[in-house]
Parts: C-alpha cells; structure tokens; sequence
C-alpha cells in the first residue's frame, strides 16, 4: 500500500537518509527534507549543480552533502547553510561523521574536517586508492591501494597519523566493516578476511 509519494524535478540518484521525523534525499540538483509520516517538504537546499550523486550523512544536529567538488554542511531542521568547503576539481564524497569530525574522500585521498565550521584538520594521501572508511570511537580503517597491491590500515582518528597496516594478496579494494573489536575485509576470490581491531 502506498502511504505518500513526493515528486521532485529531476530523477533521484543516491540514497536517502533517515533521521528521526525527517527523511533527507536529493535529486541533481537539490536536497529535500520530507516528513517520514507524510511526505510533506519541510525544507529544501538548492546548490545550483547538477551533481548530488551521494547519500547525505547525518550527524546530530547537522546534515553533511556532497555536489562535485564542495561539501556543504546544513542545520538539519532548517535546511540553512552552516558552512562550505570546495575541492579544488577533486569529486568529493561524505565518507562518515563524528561528534568532532566529518569525513570525505576523493579516489586516493582521506580529509577529516572540523564539523563545526569546515577546517581541515589533517589528510591522508595514497598513490592510487582509498576506500569509505570504517569508524570507531578512536580509530579509522581503510583499505587502500599501493605499490600493486591493496592494503588494510588502521589511522588515529585525532590526527590520522597510521597505527598499523596489513599487506594481503587479494583483498577487495571495498570499505571494510568493523564489528565486535574486528575488522572485515572481503577478497577477490570471494572470501573474508577477518583481522583484530588494533
């Protein structure tokens, strides 16, 4: 049974997110926040590109979205813009949240921003790949892609300083999971590979 449908102007592309009363989803061009009970827009953010590929991350009072090249952090319940930070022509993706910090990546590269107000806080660079990372209270895992070969690493969440890494053949070159203290990591072959948290 259909409980309510919203029509938007251009196809909707990414997946939606969910936060209490509110579902958040964006066509190309805009970001709608909808009552989940209704469907009735509450707010819309318009930033002007057609490039709203990703889903938007939510995190407390805050709504994080990606378009091309900028990242732009709204309040959740109004919509109003918060703050912006731009990528010089680097496709940026939201890749997680903290209560001190939000994530992006680009292909190779790792940014963890100040959530309050967009500053940099510290990048983590790799010749060819970075995956979503995996997060934790204290600690960040990514898989990454280097010297022919893929690699898991764990990175400090304060400064992204490298704790510790693990060389595999055939790790996937796919976000890890992390549950129960241990980290997942899928294989070309098929398999998981499953390793201790620290």
């Amino acid at each position: 049974t259909e409980v309510w449908r919203y029509d938007t102007e251009f196809p909707i592309i990414s997946s939606a997110a969910v936060a209490e009363s509110l579902v958040y989803v964006g066509d190309f061009t805009r970001l709608y926040a909808l009552d989940v009970q209704t469907g009735e827009e509450r707010w819309r953010f318009d930033h002007g590109q057609m490039s709203l590929f990703f889903a938007p991350i939510i995190v407390a009072d805050q709504v994080a979205l990606a378009s091309y090249d900028t990242i732009y952090m709204l309040d959740r319940a109004s919509g109003a813009q918060r703050w912006s930070k731009r990528f010089d022509n680097m496709q940026v993706i939201p890749a997680g949240a903290t209560h001190q910090h939000l994530y992006v990546k680009t292909t190779n590269q790792l940014w963890a921003l100040d959530r309050s107000e967009g500053a940099v806080l510290w990048n983590y660079a790799m010749p060819n790949f970075i995956s979503l990372p995996a997060i934790t209270n204290d600690q960040l895992y990514i898989i990454t892609r280097a010297d022919g070969s893929s690699q898991l690493r764990a990175l400090q969440q304060s400064d992204g300083r490298e704790l510790w890494r693990q060389d595999r053949a055939g790790i996937l070159n796919a976000a890890p999971v992390i549950a129960g203290g241990r980290v997942y990591v899928r294989t070309d072959s098929g398999g998981i590979l499953v390793f201790a948290s620290s």
